[in-house]
């Protein structure tokens, strides 16, 4: 015989059903990092946009967008890759910034560079001050640009890059948005993988 089912959850704020296991969890007024469900929303969406594209190049388009759009506070972002013996693979989204990843790119010198080769997080809280890049120091200020994030951005047995962040504020991602960020990037990094062998079939 059919029985009856209690909903022992509970409803968020915006009328949406929350599971028993994630009312405890739910957000905090004064903290404005991604929920668990939105995270998820989050890389489902970054899933269907990346193996929806036609193609490996559109697809680093379309993480660009949409990781400037996603992170809170990021006037830019950018992508590049580089496979074995292939030539250099560039996206970006966002106009604060287009002159320095252009400058970093030519000099062969900047942060994303950095996180490419060390396989590192890399960071400055002040991109027109940092010693370690001189040459970006000018288009940094022009552009308004003080912050930049590098994450190191792999795509199994095919190419090494980095996915950059800028902001113009000092300070950079909040600890969860730096979070958020890295979760689309590990996401990005199967899919693109995914699109890579796709193309080799």
């Amino acid at each position: 015989a059919p029985t009856d089912v209690v909903w022992s959850g509970g409803v968020s704020a915006d009328g949406v059903l929350v599971p028993p296991g994630l009312i405890a969890a739910r957000r905090p007024a004064d903290h404005d990092g991604p929920h668990p469900l939105e995270l998820a929303g989050l890389l489902h969406e970054i899933s269907v946009l990346l193996l929806s594209a036609d193609g490996f190049v559109p697809a680093l388009d379309r993480l660009a967008k949409f990781a400037a759009g996603a992170l809170p506070g990021a006037v830019r972002c950018s992508v590049a890759l580089i496979g074995e013996g292939g030539p250099l693979l560039r996206a970006g989204h966002g106009s604060a910034g287009a002159t320095v990843d252009d400058l970093q790119y030519g000099t062969g010198s900047g942060p994303g560079l950095d996180a490419t080769r060390t396989r590192e997080l890399v960071t400055t809280p002040d991109l027109a001050a940092d010693p370690r890049w001189p040459a970006l120091a000018e288009a940094a200020r022009a552009e308004g640009v003080q912050t930049a994030v590098a994450l190191p951005l792999d795509v199994q047995r095919s190419d090494v890059g980095a996915l950059s962040l800028y902001y113009d504020r000092p300070g950079g991602p909040r600890p969860d948005h730096l979070l958020t960020a890295m979760a689309l990037v590990n996401q990005a990094e199967v899919l693109l993988g995914e699109l890579r062998r796709r193309a080799a079939l």
